[in-house]
């Protein structure tokens, strides 16, 4: 279900990934994040793909 906004202040594992950010609750990735690393917000980035195809389709 399409949402506010949030994204990880975790470094990614691996640092030629591109910091996402997420708004959708079913995206598995964002729910992922740990409360500590867990923020409101874009912070300027790009869209998650999954949370993108998700909200496409509605869920």
């Amino acid at each position: 279900m399409k949402t506010n906004p949030w994204f990880s202040t975790e470094p990614k594992q691996h640092p030629e990934e591109e910091p996402v950010h997420h708004d959708n609750t079913s995206c598995m990735e964002g729910d992922s994040i740990h409360k500590n690393h867990h923020r409101y917000g874009t912070d300027n980035r790009p869209l998650c793909k999954q949370c993108s195809r998700l909200d496409a389709a509605g869920r």
